[in-house]
C-alpha cells in the first residue's frame, strides 16, 4: 500500500523525494515546520535502525562484546567513516549494486521454495551433511547460475520495464529451466540397470 501511495503521488506530483513534493504544496508555516519536524525524525530513526541492527551484526560475529558495546562500535565507526565522504560515496555505489542481486536471489528463493518444494522442508536434512541440501560440496549450481541470469536481465533492461520484476523473473525462470533440464539429462535408477 505504501508503495502504490508514494508511486502514485511521485507520477502526479512529478517529484520523488516525499518531502520536496509535499513542501511544493502548501506555503503554510506550521505545516513546513511540521515536514521538517518528520525528516528529521525520520533520518534519525533510520540511522539508529541502521546502527542498532549493524551492532547485532558485530555481536553475532563477536558475542563477548555484548549489544552496548558492539552498537557503539558500529556508530562510532560509522561517524569517522562519514568524515571521508569519497569513501562513502563507492560504498554507496557498492550496495546499491549489491541490492541490485537480491531482486534475482528473491526469484531463485521464491522459485525453490514455492515451485519445487511446494513450501515444504525438511528441517532435519538442512542440518545433514550429505542430506538434499548439500548440492555440489555445499553450493547450489543451478542457483547460482539462475541469480546470474537474473542480474545481467536486471541490467540489461531499461529502469522503465521495472527492473526489479524483470530480475525477479528471469532468475526464477532460468533456475526451474536449470533444474529442469539437469533432472531430465540426470540418469535415472531404470537407466542404470539396463
Amino acid at each position: 500500500m505504501t508503495t502504490f501511495v508514494g508511486g502514485y503521488a511521485a507520477a502526479a506530483t512529478g517529484e520523488t523525494n516525499p518531502f520536496v513534493a509535499v513542501a511544493d504544496l502548501t506555503s503554510s508555516t506550521p505545516m513546513l515546520v511540521a515536514i521538517a519536524l518528520a525528516i528529521v525524525v525520520q533520518g534519525l530513526a533510520a540511522n539508529i535502525t541502521n546502527v542498532y541492527t549493524s551492532g547485532l551484526s558485530i555481536v553475532n560475529t563477536a558475542p563477548p562484546l555484548g549489544r552496548i558495546r558492539a552498537t557503539v562500535l558500529a556508530g562510532a565507526a560509522a561517524v569517522a567513516l562519514s568524515a571521508f565522504p569519497d569513501f562513502v560515496h563507492h560504498a554507496q555505489n557498492w550496495v546499491t549494486h549489491l541490492g541490485n542481486v537480491a531482486a534475482p536471489l528473491t526469484g531463485v528463493v521464491l522459485a525453490d521454495y514455492v515451485v519445487r518444494k511446494r513450501q515444504q522442508l525438511d528441517v532435519a536434512a538442512l542440518f545433514d551433511p550429505d542430506g538434499p541440501y548439500r548440492y555440489v560440496s555445499g553450493v547450489n549450481v543451478e542457483a547460482i547460475l539462475a541469480v546470474a541470469v537474473g542480474v545481467a536481465v536486471y541490467y540489461a533492461v531499461p529502469a522503465e520495464w521495472v527492473k526489479v520484476v524483470w530480475g525477479i523473473g528471469a532468475a526464477a525462470a532460468a533456475y526451474l529451466g536449470l533444474v529442469a533440464a539437469i533432472r531430465q539429462a540426470a540418469p535415472t535408477p531404470a537407466t542404470l540397470e539396463r
